[in-house]
């Protein structure tokens, strides 16, 4: 998307600038993914008791 997955570069210093690209890129989409951790449908577990 960002095309941060290409392999090939040629040194550590080119594959950071690409990688602070894609991020800088990514903060400027409107609608970001997310992923819910806290699921809305499971019980809520027990205390443990020990």
């Amino acid at each position: 998307m960002f095309q941060v997955e290409h392999s090939r570069h040629r040194s550590v210093f080119n594959f950071l600038v690409n990688l602070m690209a894609g991020l800088a890129a990514y903060t400027y989409l409107p609608k970001k993914p997310s992923i819910d951790i806290y699921p809305k449908d499971l019980p809520a577990l027990p205390p443990a008791i020990f």
